[in-house]
């Protein structure tokens, strides 16, 4: 199931859409626009960090992600869906189509 939805979200762009964004030492603090504070640490400030950097396809992010942690690919489908499900949700990223 997670590489149909995987598939159909691969080529969309990632577009951060945080208020503010601090990188305090150990946590990445990110507000949206209804002044919601979110702490992301480790692999997710990592993953964030990556989205506001470089605004990657989702494809893009799963590739960074695999080259930095051993990890099958298989799961971190499955946790790359969830996060930016999550960010979605938490009015801190968007996505976009990608026209080539």
């Amino acid at each position: 199931m997670s590489a149909v939805v995987f598939d159909k979200l691969k080529s969309l762009q990632l577009v951060s859409n945080p208020l503010k964004v601090r990188d305090d030492g150990e946590f990445l603090i990110a507000m949206n626009e209804s002044m919601e504070l979110f702490y992301f640490k480790d692999t997710a400030k990592d993953m964030l960090l990556k989205v506001i950097e470089s605004k990657p396809t989702v494809q893009e992010l799963l590739d960074y992600l695999l080259s930095e942690y051993d990890v099958s690919k298989e799961l971190l489908i499955k946790d790359v869906i969830q996060f930016v499900r999550d960010l979605q949700w938490q009015r801190l990223i968007s996505m976009k189509c990608v026209i080539n």
